[in-house]
């Protein structure tokens, strides 16, 4: 469905202001809700759906996987608010996440991107465990929500299908990205959850690289190999290589499983806050240490002024202390 800036749905409710990213089968628009002015996006399917043999059945199943979508409740996974129809096209209204996407920060550190890819790992395997695959990881489709500590959101499920869906065979990867995975360039292969590792790490290598590696295609019929710039830790490189493996048996069953291995992101020592401290607990801890420093100068000096025994004379300069006489 076509529309324009101005355009309005569901009763004048929602009001078109542009696109933001057309797929094959969907196109989505960013639009106010005239409840609240909050921003929202709105999916719906695009004119080539419109043609599509199989409408009826389309339209059933985005309707079936949007209400699916919306039942999803994890930090990491866009939200879905509701679902309407506009002449006889489905509508699925989700939250609008106006932060940067990966993709625009180009090469980021190695502490930065495994943060986002652990995110969005947890992510996959709780769309998995519900009979989804997104079908589409990659940097353009992670978004991060504004605020501290930066918080990355898979976004874009438009491609996202069941498991047992007979039309996931008729859409094939985008073949430009470097991240899709070998099935999914044929509407033959047979895609699961380990389509999804797979773009995920190449959407670690493209962090790290600042660049997508090369496509599946390539390697498989070229032999290219997946080079790295050696800036970081072979360990990484050999849990991209895992994840990016072309046979599907070869790399893990689930993010986490891939994860594992990898330790998790040390914690830097931070300075001594003093947030939530009051006067009272400062200045004990103050006392403590200067009687602690004062103990420790006093026992200096009686070493230091404590006379050699006579009897002891190659005994260690440190002497234990004589009795007292007095």
């Amino acid at each position: 469905m076509t529309l324009n800036p101005g355009d309005r749905l569901d009763g004048d409710r929602y009001e078109i202001e542009r696109v933001l990213g057309c797929g094959r089968f969907a196109i989505t628009y960013l639009a106010i809700d005239g409840q609240n002015q909050n921003r929202v996006a709105i999916k719906t399917l695009n004119d080539s759906a419109q043609v599509h043999p199989d409408l009826s059945k389309l339209c059933q199943i985005f309707r079936d996987e949007a209400m699916q979508l919306r039942a999803c409740d994890h930090l990491h996974v866009m939200k879905v608010d509701r679902l309407f129809e506009e002449d006889g096209a489905p509508c699925v209204v989700m939250e609008h996440i106006a932060g940067a996407d990966l993709q625009e920060l180009g090469r980021l550190s190695v502490d930065e991107a495994m943060r986002y890819v652990r995110q969005i790992g947890s992510a996959l395997d709780y769309i998995h465990g519900r009979g989804f695959i997104h079908r589409d990881v990659r940097p353009a489709n992670i978004r991060l929500k504004v605020g501290e500590p930066a918080t990355a959101v898979l976004i874009d499920f438009g491609s996202a299908l069941n498991f047992s869906d007979e039309l996931s065979a008729t859409q094939t990867a985008n073949h430009t990205n470097g991240c899709a995975a070998p099935e999914a360039y044929t509407s033959k292969g047979d895609r699961g959850s380990y389509t999804d590792i797979y773009s995920l790490g190449a959407t670690l290598y493209t962090l790290l690289e600042g660049k997508a590696p090369p496509a599946a295609l390539e390697r498989q019929l070229n032999g290219v190999a997946i080079s790295f710039s050696g800036q970081y830790d072979a360990k990484i490189c050999r849990l991209i290589e895992k994840a990016m493996a072309l046979k599907p048996t070869d790399r893990p069953k689930s993010a986490a499983e891939w994860l594992q291995p990898f330790p998790q992101e040390a914690k830097k020592p931070s300075s001594l806050s003093l947030k939530g401290w009051n006067w009272q607990t400062i200045a004990a801890v103050i006392a403590a240490v200067g009687g602690l420093l004062a103990g420790i100068g006093a026992m200096a000096g009686w070493f230091k002024n404590e006379p050699p025994t006579p009897s002891s004379p190659a005994a260690s300069p440190i002497q234990s202390p004589a009795k007292s006489t007095k």
